[in-house]
């Protein structure tokens, strides 16, 4: 929590600071003359000489006899004294730009500074209630309105509607420089925005904004595929000629292009290729060999992959890496499981960078030059959690297993669900080997009444039930569920609930919603996709398709870790879901959401909750 809110704070302060510099640059056009004096100040504003616009605002004070000329004076050495950071002394001006009857421009510029000084306390929900009252606004005091509200949009994590907000300010600005800082900021509110959310909304309104929006959906979605990044952009600018886009930003994602792929290098990949989990690296290790058969290299020559067993009969993990540096990796993927992971970590130093294919127990010091991805139980809960809060859910029933696994997804779903605004009344585990949860499932439905009577009835603060179930489990506690009087309660699910194969005996959990990779639901995602593989490893992939996919995954990532080194990947569309890389290394997967019918699994994209 500590690191999002610094991250958050960090962020403010930047967009602050930008937008100051922005607003300092404009000359606002008075409306009243002004003395020689106040014209050099805001002169020297201009040029960022602040102590010496101060000083003439000051001197111009002496001379100015108008109370309303007084504070718009003190207004702009207040707006100067902010760019200082000066936050008690720009209190002292506004207050002494107070005026007794309303004045429309002094009370928008007021506004405007004190959502500037809101927004410095991060604290960009104020900041927001102060300048949308005022908006449009005075011509004079427009531009320092509209951006207050971009910078509290974007600290609010309301990216799309920053981005628009600028798209409306540029038609406000005259200075070119100004609007080259303008565009940047906004391109950077797109890049935040969630790429589920972009995809929602194109094709967008041919208009200037949604010329923004379609340039950043191809950008980001496209961003690894040379060839149909450059289609789709060639094609775009011939729909937007003009756009403010075309000169400055166009030119940069064309550039990029060249920039994501990095050399190739060694890459040692350490798996077990022997023992009790020997077929889930074949598994992965088959997915990258099948993402590297199919890499073109755009250009570039491919990795050189080296796979390294480190199973029952292999080596032990970490010698296996330190092996691997001294015979020249450039790169180490792997080990796979929690324990191995964690070996390697605690050996020491990682002198070359470690992808490792798990994560690392929570409270581990995370080394320089690690990297982790998986498919770990608590991002499937986790996006369950945000998944539930976002569809409106605020009362959360949990059933899970009482083992670690259970504990981990209970503690993920928890902590996203809360973060929503959302509430777990009440928790159970069950024993998975156990076929009757009769007792424990009225307990946490909180039935009334004898069994089979009539006024018998469940709990009635609770809007859905998360279950943490793989599919035998699942099936055994469905029908319970629903003989306890939990017809009516949606149930939502992490991916392990589906095998991933259609299968007669989900008749018992039909109506489930989970959480699970796109490329498990449906035949989408980049190439190699799901149903070219099948023609070959048919079987591969009923059994293992998860795996696979993470192969092809850790495959197409290998590329992009100098970008995530530089905290610059942005998001890649993925055989395991939307990938994108966490502050401290971690490759994070965003899942959409399906449910289990009687026709097989479907894909959810109806916003009315989950329940049919």
């Amino acid at each position: 929590m500590q690191a999002k809110t610094v991250t958050l704070v960090f962020r403010l302060l930047a967009l602050g600071l930008l937008s100051l510099a922005l607003a300092a640059c404009e000359t606002t056009p008075p409306l009243d003359p002004e003395p020689d004096t106040a014209e050099l100040a805001a002169d020297a504003r201009a040029r960022g000489d602040l102590d010496q616009a101060l000083a003439l605002y000051d001197e111009a004070l002496e001379t100015t006899e108008g109370e309303r000329a007084r504070a718009l004076l003190n207004l702009r050495a207040a707006e100067v004294l902010l760019l200082q950071d000066q936050r008690e002394e720009a209190e002292s001006r506004l207050q002494a730009a107070r005026l007794e009857e309303p004045d429309d421009l002094v009370d928008d510029l007021t506004a405007a500074l004190r959502g500037r000084m809101a927004l410095m306390a991060d604290d960009p929900e104020s900041a927001l209630e102060l300048v949308g009252p005022q908006l449009p606004g005075e011509p004079g005091a427009r531009r320092q309105l509209m951006l207050v509200r971009a910078d509290a949009l974007a600290g609010l994590g309301r990216y799309l509607d920053s981005a628009e907000a600028r798209s409306e300010l540029d038609q406000e600005l005259r200075i070119e420089a100004d609007r080259e800082r303008n565009h940047e900021a906004l391109w950077q509110a797109l890049m935040q925005v969630p790429m589920n959310e972009l995809q929602d909304i194109m094709p967008p309104a041919p208009d200037v904004f949604g010329g923004w929006i379609e340039l950043a959906f191809f950008a980001r979605s496209h961003r690894f595929d040379r060839a149909r990044l450059q289609e789709q952009l060639a094609q775009w600018a011939e729909r937007y000629e003009g756009h403010p886009a075309t000169e400055r930003v166009l030119a940069r994602v064309r550039d990029d292009i060249d920039r994501t792929q990095v050399a190739a290098g060694r890459v040692a990949v350490l798996l077990p290729l022997s023992g009790n989990l020997a077929d889930a690296g074949r598994a992965l290790r088959d997915g990258m060999l099948a993402a590297h058969f199919s890499d073109s290299g755009n250009g570039t020559e491919r990795p050189q992959l080296r796979f390294v067993d480190v199973g029952e009969n292999g080596a032990k993990p970490r010698d296996a890496y330190e092996q691997a540096v001294s015979d020249g990796a450039e790169l180490v993927v792997g080990p796979l499981t929690r324990d191995d992971v964690e070996a390697v970590v605690i050996g020491g130093d990682l002198p070359v960078p470690l992808l490792a294919l798990n994560g690392v127990p929570r409270g581990t010091e995370i080394p320089r030059n690690l990297f982790r991805f998986g498919l770990m139980p608590e991002h499937d809960a986790a996006a369950a959690g945000r998944f539930a809060a976002e569809r409106g859910f605020r009362e959360a029933l949990v059933f899970v297993p009482m083992d670690d696994w259970g504990r981990r997804v209970n503690a993920a779903f928890t902590e996203a669900f809360e973060q929503g605004g959302g509430r777990v009344v009440a928790r159970e585990t069950y024993i998975s080997n156990e076929r009757d949860h009769a007792n424990t499932l009225r307990r946490l439905l909180g039935v009334t009444g004898s069994r089979g009577s009539e006024d018998a009835a469940m709990r009635k603060d609770a809007d859905l039930l998360f279950l943490g179930a793989f599919p035998a489990n699942a099936r055994l506690i469905l029908p319970q569920i629903r003989f306890h009087h939990g017809d009516n309660l949606p149930v939502l699910a992490t991916s392990h609930v589906y095998t991933g194969n259609r299968d007669d005996r989900d008749e018992d959990i039909e109506g489930v919603v989970f959480m699970d990779a796109a490329w498990m639901i449906s035949d989408t995602g980049p190439s190699p996709r799901r149903s070219e593989l099948a023609r070959h490893w048919d079987s591969q992939l009923r059994d293992q398709a998860r795996l696979v996919g993470m192969g092809l995954d850790t495959y197409r990532l290998i590329p992009r870790l100098r970008q995530a080194a530089d905290g610059a990947m942005q998001e890649l569309q993925g055989a395991t879901g939307m990938l994108r890389v966490s502050g401290d290394g971690e490759i994070v997967r965003d899942l959409v959401p399906a449910r289990i019918t009687g026709r097989g699994v479907r894909r959810l994209v109806s916003d009315n909750g989950i329940a049919e």
